[in-house]
């Protein structure tokens, strides 16, 4: 989306969102992620490198240094890079992996030095990338960039359990509790930035079992000391699918569904401190 042809970037989409976020909303920005070497998430030109990794290595520089450059007034908080870890694209070596997370948050720190860094893992159950042999699992890869000294003030943690791929069955809230204890040894604070739910097969809206298990992993997540910031991620559509995202709290039209209201009831709760409120009252807190 940044740089659809090699040096030539599309900054306005993003420079709309940013003015209306920091003018508008008066919110504060994070942005990210500055790099991700997913299927979905690399322009065509990029894989003329792939097998090159000194001039893959340029090209990513380069291309760290022109956005956070570009947002380093208004972002104060960045992720700088996701999914590295899995190595389910481009296949770094253990060495390459680790110089390419050493660079990039280096440069990161070294272009704006009084923002917040944080890095990125997908799927951070420990048997998801089992059938990637130079993968690794999202703890160990973090535990790995810490003990090399890289400097990261905060874990994202992406939870998706919304495809019946490796690593992504269905799990229940014990598992999700066990994943976020791991990162939390990591004596960082944790940003959990997508958490997604499994549909049935042709569901088009979110059903009460849905709305109920957001409830609940919400109320868990933000339980936990370590966790700073969590955000509910829509599901991806199938190719060619049209309407709103079937995981996502917003409709067609662009009004909240029911379920956001237990978002909204949890929130007030943690800001007041009171007691989370549940069925009937969360729909009091909302009105």
């Amino acid at each position: 989306d940044m740089e659809p042809d090699e040096g030539k970037y599309a900054f306005g989409p993003t420079d709309r969102w940013i003015e209306w976020a920091v003018r508008q909303a008066k919110m504060p920005v994070s942005a990210g992620p500055v790099v991700d070497l997913g299927r979905s998430n690399v322009p065509d030109w990029l894989y003329i490198w792939e097998h090159d990794y000194e001039t893959l290595r340029e090209v990513v520089y380069e291309h760290v240094k022109n956005v956070i450059t570009r947002y380093r007034r208004t972002v104060p908080r960045w992720t700088v890079l996701s999914g590295l870890n899995r190595n389910e694209n481009f296949q770094l070596s253990f060495e390459q992996m680790m110089d390419l997370t050493r660079m990039t948050m280096l440069l990161a720190r070294k272009l704006h030095p009084q923002g917040k860094m944080q890095i990125e893992v997908l799927h951070p159950f420990s048997g998801e990338p089992g059938h990637r042999p130079r993968s690794l699992p999202g703890a160990l890869y973090a535990e790995m960039v810490q003990q090399a000294g890289i400097g990261v003030d905060a874990w994202a943690v992406r939870l998706e359990l919304d495809r019946p791929r490796p690593g992504m069955m269905r799990r229940d809230l014990m598992a999700l509790s066990s994943a976020l204890d791991r990162y939390a040894l990591l004596d960082r604070p944790i940003a959990v930035t997508a958490v997604s739910r499994a549909q049935e097969p042709g569901a088009a809206e979110m059903n009460e079992e849905d709305a109920t298990w957001l409830r609940m992993a919400m109320e868990l997540i933000v339980s936990k000391p370590s966790v700073m910031s969590f955000v509910w991620q829509e599901q991806e559509l199938p190719p060619g699918a049209k309407g709103p995202m079937p995981g996502s709290l917003i409709d067609a039209t662009g009004q909240p569904k029911p379920a956001i209201r237990h978002a909204i009831a949890l929130r007030r709760a943690v800001q007041s401190g009171d007691a989370v409120a549940t069925g009937t009252s969360a729909e009091a807190a909302s009105a």
